[in-house]
């Protein structure tokens, strides 16, 4: 099959890890309607190496692609007044965050200018026989996650960060879950959409499954509830602890959920508690790390001072900062050396005020930090201190599970 092809006057290479590629001009995406060379690719699916299948882009896909050619401005028109209102909620539910990398962008004119090489995304899914496509691209308010925007023909489906436009990542809400704000036809096609991922995913993951060795096969039975699929495993004899490299032995895969009762059924299974990872720790040593780990976690949440020391104690290897002698207190020693810097003025005395506030935030930890939220912020700090209560409990009942087990032999 030929590495290149022609569709609509541009040329397309097959590449090896992703589909069939072109750069082409389109309007829409530049400040002042000035035309933009964006990547515009035609994924295919990959076989088991994780290679690009060499095949021709389905006719879907090249409705698709046509349909966005023919309807450039008015399809980034769409998708910018989309992305602007997602931004403006970002910045309304956590102002605090987001302000303190970009300015809230106020029109799509200012937005286009936060937003970096956006490239598209025609995916094999389809509805009504045109795919739909996802549009990536970097941003100033999200510098780490980037944005993402799902599209079919001119319609917005979802705004998000980049997983958004990808299929690998993103499945589309089923009727009846958080649904009720969209309109009906947008309702229609995210339906469509998520039951062929969701039916994709799940053939994927069976021939995953098939493909791996019988003790991480009976693994991960145990681990995705399917008790017939363990029970017969078992009857055939397969032995939990057969090593079979790269995978960890099954007692770590437990662990790893984070789930007590998970755990408790690898023992119950006959899962080892006596062997080692791929760091050379013990269970027993991996767990006793997780429970220090959250629990210092959970102090400086709380605004210890002692947790927050050890730390930047530990972040900085145990040597003095800035020349001090002090290695005691390194929160302490940071906060003297700002009001220093601050003091003097000038642009660092400015960067040194703004990180001596986040430090000050830091050290006073969420009680502090709850007394002048917004209720939005309110929210979000509740939510990660309740996350990290439940993480912390969970390892502390997976460290119970086995000091027990050990304490057994």
């Amino acid at each position: 099959m030929p590495k290149r092809i022609d569709f609509g006057g541009h040329q397309f290479a097959l590449s090896q890890y992703d589909g069939w590629e072109a750069k082409i001009p389109m309007r829409g995406w530049a400040a002042y309607g000035s035309s933009v060379e964006l990547s515009v690719l035609l994924s295919c699916s990959l076989d088991d190496d994780g290679n690009t299948k060499e095949e021709p882009p389905s006719s879907e896909q090249l409705v698709a692609l046509m349909y966005f050619l023919e309807r450039q401005q008015q399809i980034a028109r769409a998708a910018l007044t989309a992305t602007l209102a997602y931004v403006n909620e970002r910045f309304e539910e956590q102002s605090d965050w987001y302000s303190n990398f970009c300015a809230e962008p106020k029109s799509e004119a200012q937005l286009l200018g936060m937003i970096q090489e956006p490239s598209v995304i025609i995916h094999r899914q389809s509805v009504d026989g045109c795919s739909w496509i996802g549009v990536t691209a970097g941003c100033d308010w999200e510098d780490e996650h980037g944005l993402g925007i799902a599209l079919w023909k001119d319609l917005v489906l979802d705004v998000g960060y980049l997983d958004v436009a990808s299929d690998g990542c993103w499945i589309p809400s089923q009727p009846g879950e958080n649904l009720d704000h969209i309109d009906d036809e947008r309702r229609r096609v995210m339906s469509v959409l998520g039951t062929q991922m969701q039916a994709e995913e799940e053939a994927a993951h069976e021939e995953m499954l098939a493909s791996l060795p019988p003790s991480v096969r009976l693994a991960q039975a145990i681990l995705m509830g399917n008790v017939h699929e363990a029970e017969q495993l078992l009857k055939q004899g397969v032995d939990i602890n057969a090593l079979a490299k790269p995978y960890e032995p099954a007692i770590f895969m437990a662990m790893h959920s984070q789930d007590p009762n998970k755990v408790a059924e690898m023992i119950k299974a006959g899962a080892s508690v006596h062997v080692k990872n791929q760091q050379r720790q013990t269970p027993l040593q991996l767990a006793k790390q997780m429970v220090q780990t959250h629990s210092l976690s959970n102090q400086m949440r709380a605004g210890n001072s002692g947790a927050i020391n050890a730390m930047m104690s530990n972040l900085f290897g145990g040597q003095s900062l800035f020349g001090d002698s002090s290695r005691d207190e390194p929160l302490k020693q940071m906060q003297k050396n700002l009001d220093e810097l601050d003091a003097q003025g000038g642009i660092f005395g400015a960067m040194a005020g703004h990180m001596q506030n986040m430090l000050n935030k830091l050290s006073g930890g969420f009680p502090e930090r709850l007394k002048n939220a917004s209720p939005q912020e309110r929210e979000y700090l509740e939510n990660i201190q309740r996350e990290g209560d439940l993480i912390l409990s969970n390892w502390t009942k997976i460290l119970q599970l086995i000091e027990e087990r050990v304490a057994r032999k």
